[in-house]
């Protein structure tokens, strides 16, 4: 039987494989798939967090490049549409204050 637990250390995701019986080969196998497939999703997420939290400090040309059509491509599109509409309104905002009932 194998087991198959993920757990947090530090800021990156670690998946540990525990196995019970005759089956090293598969371990192996598993630890060096789950190594690879926790990479794949821990990354994107990663250059994600670095952008809000530069969005967030007033970097509003800040953008992300989604790969691929998953749920982290799509958050990552979301991300960029609400980069622009920030930074739009901040622009807008200081070039017409009028508009905001600040002149």
């Amino acid at each position: 039987m194998i087991r198959i637990r993920l757990l947090e250390h530090r800021e990156l995701p670690v998946i540990f494989l525990t196995a019970k019986g005759k089956t090293p080969d598969k371990v192996k196998g598993l630890r060096g798939g789950a190594a690879v497939f926790s990479g794949k999703m821990t990354r994107p997420l990663r250059k994600l967090s670095q952008a809000t939290q530069e969005l967030s400090e007033g970097n509003y040309d800040r953008r992300v490049q989604p790969r691929g059509r998953d749920e982290v491509a799509l958050l990552m599109q979301d991300f960029n549409h609400m980069a622009d509409g920030s930074s739009f309104y901040v622009l807008n905002r200081f070039e017409n204050p009028q508009l905001y009932g600040k002149e």
